[in-house]
């Protein structure tokens, strides 16, 4: 018998829409359709297309069942952070911000001056991240209250979505979790959330991985001429989803590979020491109530940025020429710390690059390679320097890491994880957050029993590589180089 389940994956640069086919113990994935996603600024504020997010969406469910007719539900992630504001009448007033916009800054000062940053750490166990939702919807209350008054309900993108899909409005709890306005000891908004003007009602009944949000609107339905299945909450922030993939997961390191990199280890309860909090790791819900303790990396966001840049000037690179470039490339010749706020915002990134190395005095990339070369130098040692912060909190040292995600296609960089590391490295899944997202179907659909045995089906479709860390280089020393450089920043 087969059973087909849609996975509609919105990550920061591109959406795609994957069908599931279970065929017995064997698992199938049809990419259905794949776009990328706009930003546009307007009056000195980056916002989401959302009506171009949404149309494809629609054009994804659409073309799913013209293939697949018999899909038996739907599951959407996204990037977490952002949001849609509702007025009371249920429309949205206006695009979502983009984090990549600076306007979290200006509100840093507003939340702390409410909740001092350890406090609020404790409260939340969120690492602090300019864009965080907490502050986005702060400087909303702030900076723009003829437009936060009116506001009736905050919907994250996914449950944004299923909004749109189902009219039910409900908020999935592990990407509530990340908002920096949610306590994981609680379950409940902190009630400092009050002073800043977001009060508790601005956001839905909250609705676990697993359950229903409802079924597609009859009159979507018959627009689309699809039946209406059930619009299911799975982990609806990509990383959840991803992470829930991982076997053993409180055993070893995880890398979610992708234009973020999100580095750490799962946890049965919240850890915000002094250490966790010095450390800026944060505390976030997984499925089944466990925390997937870890922290943000700016990952593959640089070198995408680089390629991006190029392909406007006429330079048009595939990826696997850009990592074939890299490969050839001498190593370890520019260093720099991938965090550095100079890389946070989009454009230009060759010349950010470029300004970094003529500041810090580390050499400034020759060719396409060198610079995509220096960035996955960079990340090695960055992950190297995240690791043993985490290893540090814990109390304990692992001995593998595991990199999921579309990073983890990238031989070079899982090779050089493992050198500046010392750690084996071994590949999970590729398409992680499509894969638990689907994971989440099946429970729901019943085609699966429990999450171990849907990971082990998983992981017999998928298979992994494995890279050891060599000695073919001095990598001890390149790390001091990149600490120094740390020190320095």
């Amino acid at each position: 018998m087969k059973t087909y389940y849609l996975s509609i994956d919105l990550g920061a640069s591109s959406g795609r829409a994957i069908v599931t086919e279970k065929v017995g113990w064997d698992l199938l994935f049809h990419e259905i359709h794949r776009f990328k996603n706009r930003i546009y600024e307007e009056r000195g504020t980056l916002y989401w297309d959302f009506s171009w997010i949404y149309a494809n969406v629609l054009k994804s469910i659409e073309m799913a069942f013209e293939r697949y007719p018999e899909i038996k539900a739907i599951g959407i992630d996204s990037w977490g952070v952002d949001y849609g504001l509702l007025d009371a009448s249920g429309e949205l007033m206006r695009d979502p911000a983009c984090y990549r916009d600076a306007r979290g800054r200006k509100a840093e000062e507003i939340v702390y001056a409410v909740i001092d940053k350890k406090r609020h750490y404790r409260a939340t166990g969120i690492q602090h991240l300019h864009f965080n939702t907490i502050f986005q919807l702060a400087y909303d209350a702030h900076y723009e209250p003829e437009i936060f008054r009116k506001a009736a309900k905050v919907l994250l993108i996914p449950d944004l979505i299923a909004y749109m899909l189902t009219g039910k409005q409900r908020a999935e709890i592990t990407n509530l979790s990340t908002t920096g306005l949610f306590s994981p000891f609680t379950g409940s908004l902190i009630p400092e959330s009050e002073a800043l003007g977001i009060g508790e009602d601005l956001f839905p009944e909250k609705i676990e991985p697993g359950e229903a949000y409802g079924l597609l609107k009859e009159a979507l339905s018959r627009r689309l001429g699809v039946p209406q299945v059930p619009v299911v909450a799975v982990c609806s922030h990509d990383t959840a989803s991803a992470v829930l993939t991982v076997e053993d997961a409180a055993n070893r390191v995880y890398i979610s590979s992708g234009t973020w990199s999100l580095c750490g280890t799962v946890l049965d309860e919240p850890d915000v020491s002094e250490t966790a909090y010095l450390n800026n790791f944060t505390n976030e819900l997984g499925q089944g109530g466990k925390i997937r303790f870890l922290k943000n990396i700016a990952g593959l966001w640089i070198a995408n940025e680089c390629r991006r840049a190029w392909s406007e000037a006429g330079k048009n690179f595939s990826y696997e020429e850009l990592n074939s470039m890299a490969a050839q490339a001498p190593g370890f010749r520019t260093l720099f710390d991938p965090d550095d706020p100079l890389f946070v915002e989009p454009g230009m990134m060759p010349e950010r690059i470029r300004d970094y190395c003529l500041r810090s005095g580390e050499t400034v990339p020759e060719g396409a390679g060198a610079y995509y070369r220096a960035v996955y130098d960079s990340l090695a040692c960055k992950y190297r320097y995240v690791i043993e912060g985490l290893e540090s909190i814990v109390g304990r040292r692992y001995d593998a890491i595991v990199i999921i995600g579309g990073g983890s296609r990238i031989d070079l960089l899982n090779q050089l994880t493992a050198s500046v590391t010392g750690k084996k490295v071994v590949t999970g899944a590729q398409e992680a957050t499509i894969m638990g997202n689907a994971l989440i179907l099946m429970l729901y659909g019943g085609d699966v029993s429990t999450v171990a045995e849907g990971r082990r089906l998983l992981m017999e479709t998928e298979g992994e590589k494995r890279y050891l860390p060599l000695e073919d280089d001095d990598y001890a020393g390149h790390y001091q180089r990149f600490l120094e450089r740390m020190k320095k920043n």
